[in-house]
């Protein structure tokens, strides 16, 4: 599955004139020459990476461009990053997030606490601890000077609040590495494609869909048929903006509906330097939650974008967004979205997730001596797979990390 998550790129003359040009290429504004209407120092030139004018010369981090149709000279390029991410909230920062080896590290959506080991290095919507903390337009926008999570670290985006989750988009002024894990899983009830609850008694509820097709949901009390249709794939292509995942439907029991597994979180993080990474960056769903009526559908997975002018994976290193697995009726237990390319499956009746370019799939049914009749119990369907992108000037994507489902992959001009 193809992902659609726009980045976008601005060019910045030597003088520090900013100027954003558009282009149809790949759904997204990218640089291109500046347009002649552009009032160009024509003595400057590019050299490589530098820029060379009458009045001196400059390293330009994000590269040189020509200004052809301005009649002559270039400019600087510069990285801007997408859905409203904002350099202005570097003004007060001073400070990075960095977690050691063996250190847990956690985000709270709902007060916007960051905590490592149990102290808190950042509270609330502001600057705090040297790191700037904002929410506008239902994203959560975190500025740092740098991000480092090392081997065997943990940080996991978390939600408290009895209110939905929102996207958390990471700014860093300088590098960030990922060595150790940087997770989101399992953050929405709600989403896009929400699964749909079962509409009769003992049925399972359908996954949650995003990415593509959820699974449906088996049948329940003798039904012919599955009773619980699957959801198809949002048609937000994340476009105009990054987005969580969705909760999978809740299996018909006695008295209501059970509860679905969570959708995955969404997480952007854009680098002004460079992105590398050897460990994971999950945003999986989790399993339909056990029942013992009928099963309960799986979350599909959430969003993960990738921004930087330079991209560097080494080794084993995995971006996933799967979705969880349907838990069956009668107590079988759904498995959450894995850390692989592989399809999370049941250990019943319920639907497998979606991974890699695997569709969820549907619950089943399994009949109950009761007395002298039957009961038939559906499971929940599996929830579908995100949506990952990765945009970077400087790229290999023949080395690319490996990715589930398959990252959009886009190299800046």
């Amino acid at each position: 599955m193809r992902t659609e998550i726009v980045v976008g790129v601005a060019a910045v003359l030597a003088t520090g004139c900013q100027l954003v040009f558009t282009s149809s290429d790949d759904a997204g504004p990218v640089k291109r020459d500046a347009p002649a209407t552009v009032d160009a120092d024509t003595t400057c030139a590019c050299s490589g990476k530098d820029l060379t004018c009458a009045t001196g010369t400059r390293r330009c981090d994000f590269g040189c461009i020509s200004a052809a149709s301005a009649g002559g000279g270039a400019v600087c390029a510069s990285y801007q990053p997408s859905n409203g991410a904002d350099w202005n909230d570097f003004a007060s920062v001073t400070a990075g997030l960095t977690l050691g080896g063996g250190q847990v590290g956690t985000l709270d959506l709902a007060n916007s606490d960051i905590v490592i080991d149990g102290t808190v290095v950042h509270s609330g919507n502001d600057v705090s601890g040297g790191i700037a903390v904002r929410r506008v337009g239902g994203n959560v926008y975190v500025a740092l000077n740098s991000l480092q999570i090392e081997t065997g670290a943990t940080f996991t985006i978390k939600n408290t609040a009895a209110v939905p989750a929102q996207p958390v988009i990471f700014t860093v002024r300088g590098d960030a590495v990922i060595n150790g894990t940087l997770d989101v899983s399992g953050l929405s009830l709600g989403g896009c494609g929400p699964g749909r609850a079962s509409n009769s008694g003992f049925g399972g509820g359908s996954g949650g869909a995003f990415g593509a097709t959820s699974g449906a949901g088996g049948s329940g009390d003798g039904q012919s048929s599955g009773i619980t249709a699957s959801v198809p794939a949002c048609g937000n292509n994340v476009e105009a903006g990054i987005a969580i995942g969705s909760g999978g439907g809740g299996g018909a029991i006695i008295g209501g509906n059970g509860i679905g597994g969570a959708g995955g979180g969404a997480v952007q993080i854009s680098v002004v330097g460079t992105f590398s990474q050897r460990g994971v960056v999950v945003a999986s769903g989790r399993a339909g939650t056990k029942s013992a009526d009928g099963g309960n559908g799986g979350g599909s997975g959430g969003a993960i974008l990738i921004e930087s002018a330079n991209y560097l994976s080494i080794g084993t290193c995995g971006l996933y967004a799967n979705g969880g697995s349907g838990s069956g009726g009668n107590n079988e237990e759904g498995i959450d979205g894995l850390r692989s390319t592989m399809p999370a499956k049941p250990a019943g009746h319920g639907g497998s997730g979606g991974a890699l370019q695997v569709p969820a799939d549907a619950g089943t049914t399994t009949a109950l001596a009761v007395g002298s009749g039957t009961i038939y119990k559906g499971g929940g369907g599996g929830g579908s797979v995100g949506k990952i992108a990765v945009r970077s000037r400087n790229l290999n994507s023949s080395n690319m990390c490996t990715s589930s489902p398959a990252a959009r992959i886009i190299a800046l001009p």
